[in-house]
């Protein structure tokens, strides 16, 4: 069955853009972004306590440092 990949996005992340291929870089738009520690922190406040509710943890089943 062909299939049209015309108007499909890829989205490939890395924290180290030596260990992917020339070949594949060359076709690939870069966006680096920075550490944001303040918003990772933000979304682990907002989204922790929703991950412990539905999957069942306990305070004492995980650290968030």
């Amino acid at each position: 069955v062909p299939v049209d990949l015309f108007r499909f996005l890829f989205v490939c992340t890395a924290n180290n853009l030596i260990m992917i291929q020339a070949l594949l870089l060359d076709h690939m738009g870069v966006l680096e972004v920075s550490g944001y520690v303040s918003e990772k922190c933000n979304i682990a406040d907002y989204l922790g306590p929703q991950a412990k509710a539905t999957s069942g943890l306990k305070d004492a089943d995980f650290l968030v440092e």
